[in-house]
């Protein structure tokens, strides 16, 4: 679009130009991504895909993991957190989990991980751990790996090409797209099973429960849409 550093004070105003962030969300066991933005990295933005995660899954969330941008720890609170009597403050559900795995980086280089546990005790979080069928550590592999997918798709955000995006509208609408075709459409390698003792392979929808077969490109794209 347009370097941050080169931006008019109009074009900073407008959030239309400039560095943008895709704000993804994805729940490990199915690879179903969830819910997706392309905005600033700001905490209205990041609300705003915490929000389409706890409306898409009834609010049933009950452990979360992210890199360790500070703006979740206020976000995550806020949309998964009610008020507590007689106070203005808000207290997360009991049993709930927010973990992030923080990288620090020198010179392009990852030099150190940290995991650690913002909100929530260590024995719930070692229930949480305990409970899944995937991982045994804080991690953020699978957004990563997802992410990576996500790129081999879309040129308009694979890094150091000329193939990038001028247009914002046009970055969303590509990675709308993408989303919905590996949603639906993209077999998963690691979503398998036995069926005759032949092993087979599913969508991340399909291991979602969403749909019972793997959409056709004729499929999406004639999918009549409504507002989520």
């Amino acid at each position: 679009m347009k370097k941050e550093r080169k931006l008019t004070e109009e074009e900073k105003r407008l959030e239309r130009k400039g560095d943008m962030w895709t704000f993804t969300a994805i729940c490990p066991e199915t690879k179903l991504i969830i819910g997706h933005s392309i905005e600033k990295r700001t905490k209205e933005n990041a609300h705003r895909l915490m929000t389409m995660v706890r409306n898409r899954t009834n609010n049933r969330i009950r452990y979360i993991t992210t890199d360790g941008n500070e703006i979740y720890t206020t976000v995550i609170l806020h949309v998964f957190g009610k008020y507590v009597p007689g106070s203005r403050q808000k207290q997360l559900p009991r049993g709930f989990c927010y973990a992030q795995v923080v990288k620090h980086i020198e010179r392009g280089r990852c030099i150190k991980v940290e995991r650690k546990l913002v909100y929530g005790t260590k024995k719930t979080l070692e229930h949480r751990l305990a409970q899944s069928t995937i991982s045994s550590t804080i991690n953020t592999a699978f957004i990563e790996r997802s992410n990576l997918t996500l790129r081999q798709h879309n040129k308009r955000v694979a890094r150091k090409t000329l193939g990038y995006s001028k247009v914002k509208e046009y970055l969303r609408w590509h990675n709308a797209l993408v989303i919905a075709y590996y949603n639906f459409c993209l077999l998963h390698s690691s979503l398998q099973y036995y069926s005759n003792d032949t092993l087979k392979h599913v969508t991340p929808a399909m291991a979602a429960g969403i749909t019972d077969h793997v959409w056709s490109i004729e499929e999406l794209l004639t999918f009549r849409l409504f507002n989520t």
